[in-house]
């Protein structure tokens, strides 16, 4: 029985943890998806345009209501992190955003340098191959639905996971430790993923859009 207790040390947490950080990793992607899928199920009924008949005489206000709320969506000039090529730099809002990528140019030779940003441009070229792809398929799936309302949960709600899905892809690449095959693997694995994932988000939309057109 005293074995047992010596057995559950923090070391042996930490090692847990370490061997399965890209499994945690998805999960809380995954944690994330789920609450997508609850802002989609409690914000559809303010973008449907069936619940237009809902307002009655206040039709043509419900309307504008949508309009301008999707217009200012579109104009917010909000910069989407997964819309970006990958980076050394942490962010240009930041007091100094060249520190991160001044440190790993001291950390490497000129030739390691020229390697890792051949690295960067191919893989995010593949992110966005990736990106317009997957957003072609779903323009196809959802073409059935409202437009603007389809649009808004892509920009608006799908955006937050590949807002994280990019942030940790740059998180890789920016560690002048990992080897260069390493990132090349985490990278590929997190676009996998959101390349199935986003069948996920589809569904759940298609659900939502049946469920209140047959309402």
């Amino acid at each position: 029985m005293k074995k047992q207790y010596e057995l559950i040390t923090p070391s042996w947490v930490l090692k847990i943890c370490r061997k399965y950080k890209h499994t945690i990793k998805k999960i809380i992607l995954i944690t994330n998806l789920f609450f997508v899928f609850v802002f989609i199920s409690n914000d559809f009924s303010l973008h449907h345009v069936k619940n237009i008949n809902k307002y009655g005489i206040n039709n043509k206000l419900y309307q504008h209501n949508i309009e301008t709320r999707y217009d200012r969506i579109l104009t917010e000039h909000v910069k989407h992190l997964w819309k970006n090529n990958f980076s050394l730099e942490v962010n240009t809002s930041q007091k100094n955003p060249s520190s991160l990528k001044d440190h790993v140019s001291s950390n490497q030779s000129t030739e390691e340098i020229k390697k890792t940003n051949e690295l960067i441009t191919n893989l995010s070229k593949l992110w966005k191959d990736m990106i317009k792809n997957t957003e072609e398929e779903y323009n196809h799936n959802t073409d059935h639905m409202d437009h603007k309302w389809r649009d808004d949960m892509w920009n608006k709600q799908w955006g937050k996971y590949l807002d994280a899905a990019h942030d940790n892809i740059n998180k890789h690449l920016r560690n002048y430790n990992s080897s260069e095959d390493y990132k090349k693997d985490i990278t590929n694995k997190w676009i996998q993923w959101a390349s199935e994932d986003v069948e996920v988000f589809v569904n759940a939309l298609k659900q939502e859009w049946y469920k209140n057109n047959n309402n």
